[in-house]
């Protein structure tokens, strides 16, 4: 006679309003993507949800203004209908990742504060040992070599990652109403030094001056916000200042002797070799391919 361990009866499963359960995605596109030369896009909304992984590189993603760096083995989901722009900041390291788009979703049909209020959800992982990457794994090898049934193996696959990565913002939702610890230690680190550095970068800012500010140890602060964002904080100075040359490149016709003290090299000379470094070009020659002054 049989033995029943463990009976799981589902048939009569009524899903609840703002359940997961309660949704049917429908995929419209799943790609891999590597930014062009400047990798920038323009300002844009879609009336679906994009989800992507990011596998190399360094760039930005900013929503209303809110500008959050994005490296290798970070997971970002956009909702439905908010402007976003995402861009690379080097060009030898452009943003390479993922990119699946959903229809019929948002993420707003979830009760969870961190999932229905935000404009999108950014997570990274420390590791390529993720859901995550496992699971587009699977996704790219049925894309490569249909089969009988493909199909339906890579709609199950994006349900699965979708609701994984649900289920993460939920728990941090979670952890966070839960800990006993003052509202202000919830405050991520590497974020308040990101905003730290944005806000200032125009200054003579030092390590110590941002480790002050977030109330850390310069040795501490290293290691939280490179694992954050995969790269150290004086790095991302020196990144974001680039990027707001950039602009003041394409935007004014402020020389580029200026435009380097604007944005704090104080060398000229230096400012030249970092921002071909890490852009692909003099400043000189990337104004004349934007056709500005």
């Amino acid at each position: 006679m049989a033995k029943i361990y463990q009976y799981y009866y589902i048939g009569d499963k009524v899903a609840t309003l703002n359940s997961i359960d309660d949704q049917n995605p429908v995929i419209l596109s799943i790609a891999e993507i590597q930014n062009g030369e400047y990798g920038e896009t323009q300002p844009h909304s879609h009336n679906y949800l994009e989800f992507f992984y990011f596998t190399k590189g360094y760039g930005t993603i900013e929503v209303k203004g809110t500008k959050t760096p994005l490296v290798k083995n970070d997971i970002l989901i956009v909702n439905s209908g908010h402007i976003h722009q995402q861009y690379s900041l080097a060009s030898e390291k452009p943003l390479t990742f993922f990119s699946l788009s959903l229809d019929n979703i948002k993420l707003d049909h979830f009760n969870s504060n961190t999932v229905s209020n935000s404009p999108f959800l950014h997570y990274h992982f420390n590791s390529s040992k993720n859901f995550a990457n496992e699971t587009i794994k699977k996704i790219i090898r049925e894309l490569q070599n249909p089969t009988d049934g493909y199909y339906g193996l890579i709609d199950s696959y994006v349900k699965e990652l979708f609701i994984k990565s649900i289920r993460l913002f939920r728990e941090i939702d979670s952890s966070i109403s839960k800990s006993s610890l003052p509202k202000e230690k919830h405050s991520d680190i590497s974020t308040k030094a990101k905003l730290f550095i944005e806000k200032n970068y125009k200054e003579e800012i030092t390590l110590d001056d941002i480790a002050e500010a977030t109330f850390v140890s310069k040795h501490y602060l290293i290691n939280v916000f490179k694992k954050t964002y995969n790269l150290t904080p004086m790095r991302y100075l020196t990144i974001f200042r680039l990027e707001e040359s950039k602009k003041l490149l394409k935007e004014t016709d402020y020389n580029v002797k200026t435009i380097a003290s604007i944005v704090r090299f104080n060398n000229p000379n230096y400012y030249g070799e970092l921002f071909k470094k890490y852009i692909g070009t003099a400043p000189s020659t990337f104004r004349n391919i934007q056709g500005n002054y």
